[in-house]
């Protein structure tokens, strides 16, 4: 696995695990297979609270303003990748397995999705490419400036 995408899934873990312990863990910081085996689905349910709400235990009127579902499905991979077993669903009987995998969790994202379709969660902040009639219209909109650099500047750079 690439380097720097580890990295990343670090720093998700890390920020995760002093949430839930209420300690700055360092970022070199190991966590102990007995550490990584004692998180439990309700904690990454309220840390994922945390990231989209602002709070741990958001009250039934909040909307998640603060993060998207995209957002939560990347932390729930970084943090299932130093999963111990990450290849087991939940088991809330024997509360052993991928906790990331659970009902909970799962259910945590369908309601962010539910929401952000509903346009009741944090704005979207996908970036795409000009439509080519949209790039056009900027360029029409350039040349008829009175500023020279806007009307010939500018769109010599179309070419």
């Amino acid at each position: 696995m690439d380097d720097s995408k580890v990295r990343k899934y670090c720093g998700v873990l890390n920020a995760f695990m002093s949430f839930r312990d209420g300690v700055p863990y360092n970022p070199a910081h190991v966590f102990t297979v007995e550490e990584l085996l004692s998180v439990t689905p309700e904690q990454v349910v309220r840390y994922f609270n945390l990231k989209c709400f602002g709070v741990p235990d958001p009250t039934p009127e909040m909307r998640p303003t603060l993060g998207r579902s995209n957002t939560i499905l990347f932390a729930k991979k970084a943090i299932s990748f130093f999963m111990p077993n990450k290849m087991e669903t939940w088991s809330i009987r024997a509360a052993s397995g991928n906790p990331t995998r659970s009902v909970v969790v799962n259910n945590f994202v369908k309601t962010i999705k539910r929401m952000e379709v509903r346009r009741q969660g944090a704005p979207s902040q996908a970036r795409r490419a000009l439509l080519a009639a949209e790039y056009e219209s900027i360029i029409r909109i350039l040349r008829s400036s009175d500023d020279p650099i806007r009307r010939f500047l500018c769109p010599a750079f179309h070419m």
